[in-house]
């Protein structure tokens, strides 16, 4: 559940693969977090080359179709999407395992005048107290219960999921990099020719497929012998791209610190643990269903208005759990506090989706993937910093606070600076070489409609 967001970079590169063969027009329907997207409806449209605007050309025949006419909701994605759920649970098995291995138990000191409190501030063990009788409460036997982890010991514990986080980041780092640098063209051919057949599509048009791939493959081989390797560096490219990667890298990282912030301090919740991960489950499941019809069925709901409503929702509900731990009725509204935190973890979701796709049709196709594989690290971040955020703070509701300015933060200047991408021709190259002007980056009209 919590490792959905995690896992939608490695379907992004798949869309990513599919581009670098030329997709240059086209209806592209892309699953992801089951939402069917309408990416662009312009069968034509204009792209800067890399250089100087003048790229010669060795093929002259340009296809008459691209990768996304022959690619449609058929057979074969749901093929993909059962195998993506099985994928999935391992996935969030993995991410979400110290959810429930980190939990802390409720302890309390029965038979004294000490409480537990009392106990650990005068750093006694509560394991020897002759006048003291623990009565430890718990669904889920952690290392906290096994290990008697009842102190500030337990905080070791989750400093542990920290550690855990940072392997999660250097497999990122490593492998997502090595797999973009040695390419899988041949690959996605194969790819592609076995989603015709699963479709049974007829010989015909798997014929024109191939001719329609070995011309996008000759163009792409042409291009990549003449222009430079294009890296991290290059997001920063001009103003526009400056801060449109400084507000998705910063974006996703507060998104982050919410989610797993949240999450790895569930056991806090009144209620049962279990019953509130299954409803944190259930509404992020919902959530994502309700947004994904909405931006199918509803050519108004775009990008940018799916952010502001999903991210101002979670300042407020995080603004609402700081103010009762300020004014001291954390007891006696825990409701709302547990209903409030439910709502804004599994908000965080539709947060992460619209994040990625936003990322990915704002992107020329020769920085893309670097674009992604940033967003991706800086997201890590966020999931090794989340644990440490209520560890460390000495006032109950000062997490809170600094969470809702997160969220406030990111609402704003996601609407100030990410452009609407929705139903827009996706860029293709960087500005010519020495114009560097946030005009000459690849845009689209804004007629173009989805």
């Amino acid at each position: 559940m919590a490792a959905i967001g995690s896992g939608i970079p490695h379907i992004t590169r798949f869309w990513s693969l599919w581009v670098s063969y030329g997709i240059s027009k086209g209806n592209v329907e892309i699953e992801i977090g089951s939402r069917s997207r309408l990416m662009t409806t312009e069968k034509q449209y204009t792209t800067v080359p890399v250089h100087d605007g003048k790229e010669e050309t060795a093929v002259d025949e340009i296809p008459l179709k691209c990768v996304d006419d022959f690619l449609k909701m058929s057979n074969y994605c749901y093929l993909i999407l059962l195998i993506s759920e099985f994928f999935l649970l391992v996935g969030a098995g993995n991410m979400i395992f110290m959810v429930f291995a980190g939990s802390a138990p409720r302890v309390s000191c029965q038979g004294s005048n000490y409480t537990i409190e009392d106990v650990c501030k005068s750093h006694l063990d509560p394991t020897k107290l002759t006048d003291c009788d623990l009565d430890v409460k718990y669904e889920f036997k952690s290392l906290n219960v096994e290990f008697g982890y009842l102190c500030a010991e337990g905080r070791w514990v989750k400093s542990s999921i920290s550690v855990q986080m940072v392997g999660v980041l250097i497999g990122t780092l490593f492998f997502g990099t090595m797999s973009d640098r040695y390419g899988r063209k041949s690959e996605a051919r194969h790819v592609l020719q076995r989603i015709q057949h699963i479709d049974r599509q007829r010989e015909s048009k798997k014929d024109e497929m191939e001719k329609m791939l070995d011309i996008a493959y000759q163009q792409i081989q042409l291009r990549e012998k003449k222009m430079k390797n294009y890296n991290v560096r290059h997001l920063f490219y001009n103003k526009e791209m400056t801060l449109a990667t400084l507000v998705f890298c910063s974006g996703v990282f507060m998104s982050s610190m919410i989610n797993y912030g949240l999450i790895f301090n569930i056991e806090t919740l009144s209620g049962s643990f279990f019953v509130n991960s299954i409803l944190m489950g259930l509404i992020r499941w919902s959530i994502n269903i309700a947004f994904g019809v909405l931006d199918f069925k509803w050519k108004a709901c775009g990008r940018k208005a799916v952010h502001m409503v999903s991210q101002a929702s979670i300042a407020i509900a995080l603004g609402a759990i700081a103010i009762t731990y300020i004014l001291d009725y954390e007891v006696k509204y825990s409701g709302i506090i547990r209903v409030a935190t439910i709502f804004a973890a599994a908000t965080t979701s539709q947060i992460f989706i619209t994040k990625t796709i936003s990322a990915m049709e704002f992107y020329p196709t020769v920085v893309r993937n670097s674009g992604l594989a940033l967003k991706s690290t800086c997201s890590r971040l966020g999931t090794i910093l989340a644990p440490q955020l209520f560890i460390l703070s000495f006032w109950e509701s000062l997490p809170y606070i600094v969470l809702t300015a997160m969220a406030a933060l990111d609402t704003m200047f996601y609407q100030l600076v990410i452009p609407e991408t929705k139903g827009k021709p996706l860029p293709e190259n960087l500005p010519p070489k020495g114009d560097k002007s946030s005009t000459s980056l690849p845009r689209v009209d804004s007629s173009v409609k989805v």
